[in-house]
């Protein structure tokens, strides 16, 4: 996975397969995966244009994220979800 570009383009239909695809690769490594979502958030990839300044994606990957780790490491699923406060629907901590 190189970068989500082009994922506000609605006829692209990998924008749907992406979030699987993590999952996927967060089962077999989690630090990689999360490096790479770390990366892709620093770099602006889910910067929102929303007035409400929520990231459709960025929600999407990071309940991914957090719902492959929770199971193990339940404190790091919670870090991961906690920027997202109001936007994720669950109040920053």
């Amino acid at each position: 996975m190189k970068g989500i570009d082009g994922l506000q383009h609605k006829q692209s239909g990998i924008k749907w397969h992406l979030p699987n695809a993590l999952r996927e690769w967060a089962k077999q490594d989690p630090a990689k995966a999360g490096a790479w979502l770390d990366q892709q958030i620093a770099a602006g990839k889910f910067a929102s244009k929303t007035l409400d300044g929520s990231s459709q994606f960025r929600t999407q990957f990071e309940s991914v994220m957090s719902g492959v780790l929770f199971p193990s490491d339940p404190d790091a699923a919670g870090r991961r979800r906690a920027p997202l406060g109001s936007a994720a629907g669950r109040p920053a901590r």
